[in-house]
This record gives structure tokens, C-alpha cells and sequence, in this order.
């Protein structure tokens, strides 16, 4: 039997006899220090949550106190005062650890309950983000589809000069024999009404980068025919820029005699050989 159980059973014994009468005498004794503590025990944990959390171990707290009380305004000197002050002790120390519990468990719950709560408004933000990046994406997607076909059409307007679309994008052919004497890279003047229809469809294109390629045939030399070529692509750009078509989105190259189109052992495939490419190259379609 434990030191605690053996001290409650001598309590409820004594209790069963009636105390002994105070023996009268007016000298004031102090209670004992097992009083005195049951008293500050039983005050702290009454005005704590042990109110809410445990009434029940709270009120045998007070039945013992008043028990000890009793027994001290009765015979100061009664050892039984100590037995019940412990017992009020005990039992106000267990009622505050159940309120103290209590309180942690509550502020753990609103803690998880506020965690989750901030989760979920983080996740409903990132759907949200989400969202809103997918309709930002389709309208970027919707509005490149509108000016590809809006080029498209300022690109079919361009008349006689040849086009067609290409891996690189749309690909105008100029031949260089309306834009250049032989063997020069000045355009001439008639070639100026050819390439302002090109400069009106490469307005209505937008933001698309746009390279301008020379070739040659393979007739004379070849590092010459590269710089031939080289100068014709730069002639063309100049123009092109001086018209309003923006510089940085115009590059220019001389190829000579490579990626010839036709026979350069025949007239007809030298002719088609010697020629401007100006390629205006796919937008990018904007992707996740």
C-alpha cells in the first residue's frame, strides 16, 4: 500500500470519531505549513482553467480543505489537519494539471486548425495563380494564331514576288535580275516598286525577325560571288530599314554559289540561282 493511500485511510478513519473539543486556551497557534500550502493550492488552481477542466477533483480539493480547516479551528494541534491539508493539496495540484492540460490541448487544436487553414488558403492562392496563368497562356496562344493570320494574308498580298511557307518560316524569292545589274549590288530604281510591296507586307507581319540571303550562280569566282552575294543582302536590308522596317529585326547573309535552286548548267538555272531570299521566320507560340 503507497504512502498516499495509507495517509487517505487514516483520514477516513479518524473522521469516523468525533474531534476533539479545542482545549480553550486563547494563545493564537499558527496553522501548519500543510495548511498553508492546501490554502495557496487550492487559490491557484481554483482561478486557473481547472474550473472548466476538472470540477470534479476540484471539489474534493475544497471538501478536504474545509475538512482541514475544520479540524484546525477545533484542535489546532490535531494531526488529522495535516492528513485532509494534504489530501486538499493533492487533489487542487491534480485539478490545475488537468486544467493546464486542457489549455494545451485547446491552443494545440486552434494551432492545427489555423495550420490548416493557412494550407488551404495557400493551395486555393496557387490554384487561383494557376488559373490565371492557363488563361494568360491562352490568350497569348490566341493572340499569336490571330497575327500568324494576319501575316499570312499580308504576306499573300505581295503580287508577283514568289513565296511560299518553309521549315523557317515564309520564304519571298526575288530574282536578282530585277533588283541588280549584272554584277552589281545597287538596286535599281525599278526595283524599288517590287520591294515596297514587301516592306508593306513586312509591316502588317509584326514582331516576326526577318533574314535577308544572297546567291549567286556558280559563273566566275567563288570567294567573289560570296561577297557579291554578301553586298545584294545588305543593299536590300538598308532599304528595307530606310522604308520603316525595323534594323533590329533584319539580318543579313551572302551565300554565293551554295543551295542553288536550279541547273547551273542551263540558262534557265543560272537565272533562278541568282536571287534574294528574304525569310520571315515563325513567331514562337507562347507554351507553359
Amino acid at each position: 500500500m503507497s504512502d498516499y493511500t495509507k495517509r487517505v485511510a487514516a483520514v477516513l478513519a479518524v473522521a469516523a470519531f468525533p474531534l476533539a473539543a479545542g482545549c480553550g486556551s486563547s494563545t493564537v497557534v499558527k496553522p501548519p505549513r500543510e495548511l498553508l500550502d492546501a490554502r495557496q493550492a487550492y487559490q491557484q488552481a481554483q482561478h486557473g482553467a481547472a474550473g472548466e477542466a476538472s470540477p470534479a477533483q476540484l471539489h474534493v480539493a475544497r471538501a478536504a480543505l474545509d475538512r482541514a480547516e475544520t479540524s484546525f479551528r477545533a484542535d489546532p494541534e490535531n494531526p488529522v489537519t495535516r492528513d485532509y491539508a494534504y489530501l486538499a493539496e493533492r487533489s487542487a495540484q491534480l485539478a490545475e494539471a488537468d486544467g493546464e492540460r486542457a489549455t494545451a490541448i485547446e491552443q494545440r487544436d486552434k494551432a492545427v486548425s489555423a495550420a490548416a487553414a493557412a494550407e488551404e488558403q495557400r493551395l486555393r492562392a496557387s490554384e487561383d495563380e494557376r488559373l490565371r496563368a492557363a488563361e494568360q497562356l491562352r490568350q497569348a496562344q490566341e493572340e499569336t494564331k490571330q497575327a500568324e493570320a494576319r501575316a499570312n494574308a499580308a504576306l499573300g498580298r505581295l503580287g508577283s514576288a514568289a513565296h511560299e511557307e518553309g521549315a523557317r518560316g515564309t520564304v519571298i524569292t526575288l530574282p536578282t535580275g530585277i533588283l541588280f545589274t549584272t554584277g552589281s549590288a545597287a538596286l535599281l530604281p525599278s526595283s524599288k516598286t517590287q520591294l515596297d510591296q514587301v516592306v508593306q507586307a513586312l509591316k502588317e507581319v509584326g514582331g516576326r525577325d526577318i533574314t535577308i540571303e544572297g546567291y549567286t550562280d556558280s559563273v566566275g569566282n567563288e570567294a567573289e560571288n560570296e561577297v557579291l552575294s554578301e553586298k545584294r543582302a545588305e543593299a536590300v536590308r538598308a532599304y528595307l530599314i530606310a522604308q520603316g522596317v525595323p534594323a533590329n529585326r533584319v539580318n543579313a547573309r551572302g551565300f554565293g554559289q551554295a543551295n542553288p535552286l536550279g541547273d547551273n548548267a542551263t540558262l534557265e538555272g543560272r537565272a533562278k540561282n541568282r536571287r534574294v531570299e528574304i525569310v520571315v521566320h515563325r513567331a514562337q507560340t507562347p507554351t507553359q
